[in-house]
């Protein structure tokens, strides 16, 4: 079967400072709602697990403040034959700060977000005390471009990219919880925009190399 797991609370409050600010102080009631819901199924050499969670407040006084915020990921496994498992990790996240006070210069006249896309997928084989893993993964960043109280344009889907990474680890068991791993990987930023707002070249790429160790302790575990 599978295990669901579901949350909803909603308060209501007051705030004298919504913007956190020393001076030009602005007070509002608040509305806010906070939900998880999460479904989870194991079965033969499978296992899926969902959630999504979220958070929503509205200030009925200055609306500036509003925030929406949600999160959903999955994460997938399966054990296929011959000591060979497969993994997959997928988030999104969408997030919509308050803006500042309005009487503030060049602020933002409208709501604005930023939305993350990222997914893993990861490839084991164990063979005796060795084991060997390959993993890929990809994240896009979008940012929304808005408009300022002084009436000019502002870019910030400059920053726009796409990360895609790929790494090899190799590690040896030595006990129980305990094994040692060498690993190397390289990873690609692509902008958008080669050129951000103020005509910086951005995009780059990286390689990396790691030698460590990995341990589980009763309910612990790290590298």
């Amino acid at each position: 079967g599978i295990d669901l797991k579901s949350s909803l609370r909603l308060s209501v409050g007051y705030d004298d400072n919504i913007f956190r600010s020393q001076t030009n102080k602005q007070s509002s009631a608040f509305l806010r709602a906070d939900f998880f819901a999460s479904a989870n199924k194991e079965g033969d050499g499978f296992q899926t697990f969902s959630s999504v969670r979220g958070s929503t407040s509205h200030h009925p006084a200055n609306d500036e403040a509003d925030e929406v915020f949600l999160r959903a990921f999955n994460f997938t496994q399966f054990e296929l034959g011959g000591n060979t498992q497969v993994e997959f990790i997928s988030s999104y996240i969408y997030d919509e700060e308050a803006r500042e006070d309005e009487r503030i210069p060049q602020n933002f006249v409208q709501d604005v977000a930023d939305q993350e896309v990222s997914s893993k997928a990861f490839v084991s084989h164990v063979l005796g005390d060795f084991g060997l893993t390959v993993s890929g993964g990809l994240k896009r960043e979008l940012n929304e471009d808005t408009l300022l109280n002084n009436g000019l344009f502002f870019e910030r889907s400059d920053a726009n990219h796409t990360l895609l990474e790929t790494a090899i680890r190799g590690s040896i068991s030595h006990s129980e919880g305990l094994e040692t791993f060498a690993e190397v990987g390289y990873a690609d930023w692509r902008f958008d925009n080669a050129l951000d707002r103020n005509g910086i070249q951005r995009g780059s790429e990286g390689y990396h190399a790691a030698i460590g160790s990995y341990f589980e302790l009763d309910q612990i575990s790290g590298e």
